[in-house]
């Protein structure tokens, strides 16, 4: 509601019990999950969704957590939805960032770190150490940055020395239709765009759509237990050695078409450059991941709609 209406509009906030940051702007309402995996030492109820970024645009959801799929009834739907894979986040080799040990049980829960959180800049960024288990440990850290008109920047560091393979995942809601190219989806809602996700990698990713599959389960939503729904889900999937870099400019379209956009990204050492070119205007974002005290830089130009100024 409006300040007319004697309510005061929310704002971004972090609530740091939880270690949920909410951050609102330009229409759209961004949740960054930096919280433990459960409730106390069984992680009771916990999903396995570390640094997952869901996306609210006023009242219609975009891209969310799919739900919880069944209690008892289904053991599979039970495994899938509370999985990594199922959730707005990065999964690698195909496991959880931690392990399931019975239907409410988790063993080696993972630790998540709020590294930065500027809700006036709109930047939040989080690690954790779920995948730190495997023969070769991995470190996925997470950097969102949410622009003046509600576009996210989502840059994703994957930190190792083997061979993995990286999936980057996001659940569209229900109600959205989608389409992909070699680097971009469209998701719309009665016809009419309401998402357009851009996406750059470290090298080699392939951008792929997925709904309704049984073997493994992948695009269900479940609202209510017991019950689910196809939907679809973005996966943007890279195999290499010595650690991966995503970056990914999700734009609400709002029934409009949405230019394409410029997304570059480069790595060197343990710093992730990415370049965001946008109707004349340039955005330059830095994830330096040995800076403790602003892992995240801008460089923008001013001015321009969308873009930080």
């Amino acid at each position: 509601k409006s300040e007319n209406d004697g309510h005061a509009r929310p704002r971004s906030a972090l609530l740091p019990d939880s270690g949920i940051v909410v951050l609102r702007r330009g229409g759209t309402r961004s949740i960054f999950d930096a919280g433990p995996l459960g409730y106390l030492s069984i992680a009771a109820h916990g999903h396995a969704d570390a640094l997952q970024v869901t996306v609210t645009d006023d009242d219609i959801e975009l891209v969310g957590d799919p739900g919880t799929g069944s209690y008892y009834r289904n053991p599979a739907w039970r495994t899938a939805f509370r999985g990594t894979a199922f959730h707005p986040t990065v999964t690698v080799d195909g496991l959880d960032q931690a392990e399931q040990a019975g239907p409410f049980l988790w063993r080696r829960h993972y630790r998540v770190r709020l590294r930065m959180c500027d809700l006036e800049a709109g930047i939040v960024v989080g690690e954790h150490d779920g995948y730190t288990r495997l023969a070769d440990p991995v470190i996925h850290s997470r950097a969102l940055l949410v622009l003046h008109d509600g576009s996210l920047v989502v840059v994703d560091r994957l930190d190792a020395k083997g061979t993995h393979r990286y999936v980057q995942t996001w659940p569209l809601h229900p109600s959205l239709e989608a389409r992909a190219t070699e680097t971009a989806v469209e998701a719309s809602l009665g016809g009419e765009p309401r998402l357009h996700l851009y996406a750059a990698s470290s090298s080699g990713a392939h951008l792929s759509l997925h709904r309704g599959e049984e073997t493994p389960p992948a695009g269900w939503w479940s609202r209510h237990l017991e019950a689910s729904k196809p939907a679809w889900v973005v996966a943007h999937e890279l195999e290499r050695s010595g650690g991966a870099s995503f970056a990914t400019l999700l734009v609400v379209a709002r029934g409009s078409e949405v230019p394409d956009p410029e997304l570059a990204l480069q790595v060197d050492g343990r710093t992730t450059h990415v370049e965001l070119t946008r109707e004349g205007a340039r955005l330059r974002l830095r994830l330096d991941l040995d800076d403790a005290t602003r892992p995240v830089r801008v460089d923008a130009a001013p001015a321009e709609v969308g873009l930080p100024r």
